[in-house]
């Protein structure tokens, strides 16, 4: 199959079952092919999700993409989730965030950052 293959069967089988082991074979087979196209043509968050819908409903999706970019980032979710996770949500609280619900924990944490980010007028 080509990439663009992976593509469509990535936007057409949601996770859950043997679905999911697929999800993350295709995502890093498609990870080439992904970058050029939001480089070049899928220029807007609304696009890229559209292309790839799996980002917003699979469980880590955001982390599979995170660590293709960022090899060297081993243990991320781990290190994210003993060291900052109750800081984040403690802060999160405070500052009384509505954040929208998703499957995805590591996301959570970073809509609840990039919340905070731009109510602190630095965003």
């Amino acid at each position: 199959m080509i990439p663009q293959c992976f593509v469509e069967w990535l936007k057409s089988h949601p996770p859950g079952g043997d679905n999911d082991t697929v999800i993350i074979e295709y995502s890093k087979a498609t990870f080439g092919y992904r970058k050029k196209e939001i480089k070049q043509t899928l220029t807007e968050p609304g696009l890229i999700m559209k292309e790839y819908p799996r980002f917003k409903d699979f469980q880590n999706g955001s982390l599979v993409e995170f660590q293709l970019l960022y090899p060297d980032a081993k243990n991320f979710e781990k290190v994210l989730k003993e060291k900052f996770l109750f800081k984040i949500l403690a802060l999160a609280n405070r500052k009384n965030m509505d954040i929208p619900d998703c499957p995805d924990v590591v996301k959570q944490y970073i809509y609840r950052l990039v919340g905070m980010h731009e109510e602190s007028g630095e965003g």
